[in-house]
């Protein structure tokens, strides 16, 4: 996840696997799948919030990075200038939040705010191998179609540096 510098957020992931060449085929077709369902249909309890266990779990590891800055001297001197150059302002957050939120943080307050960022974000596919770029736009196609989320078609932006290989975003 990253943000683009215009407030929105983006949703990034990165799979590296076997081309078909040494494959069945269907090796993109799977990993695209987890992906997205990952994505869009995550381990949810049955009142429909993330288990508690994986919410502990996370919440530990993000308090734990937070607390770990103080320890890197560099780390501790970005965090101080944002706060001091940003007092006041929401600039001087630092990105994961603060402890205290952190720990705040509801099942209810989470799973609406990951809703939201999920039906509000960009989504950016980009693709290095040797599938045409019909071919992966026709599998990432029909995985937003599937999960009811609007599709916008690729652009070929042509071949890369690396001979044989194509990107498409």
């Amino acid at each position: 996840r990253f943000w683009d510098g215009i407030g929105s957020c983006k949703i990034g992931f990165v799979a590296e696997m076997l081309g078909d060449e040494y494959t069945d085929g269907s090796v993109f077709d799977g990993t695209v799948e987890l992906l997205f369902d990952m994505l869009w249909e995550p381990l949810l309890d049955e009142k429909g919030y993330f288990t508690s266990k994986n919410v502990d779990l996370a919440r530990e590891n993000i308090c734990d990075s937070i607390r770990s800055v103080i320890n890197n001297p560099r780390q501790y001197a970005l965090k101080r200038f944002w706060e001091k150059m940003y007092e006041g302002d929401g600039c001087a957050l630092p990105r994961s939040g603060t402890v205290e939120l952190i720990e705040s943080v509801s099942a209810d307050e989470l799973i609406k705010t990951y809703n939201d960022l999920v039906r509000n974000s960009s989504y950016e596919v980009s693709y290095i191998g040797s599938k045409s770029p019909s071919d992966v736009e026709k599998i990432v196609k029909r995985y937003f179609e599937k999960f009811g989320y609007g599709y916008r078609s690729f652009c070929f932006s042509g071949r890369s540096q690396l001979e044989g290989t194509r990107r498409i975003v």
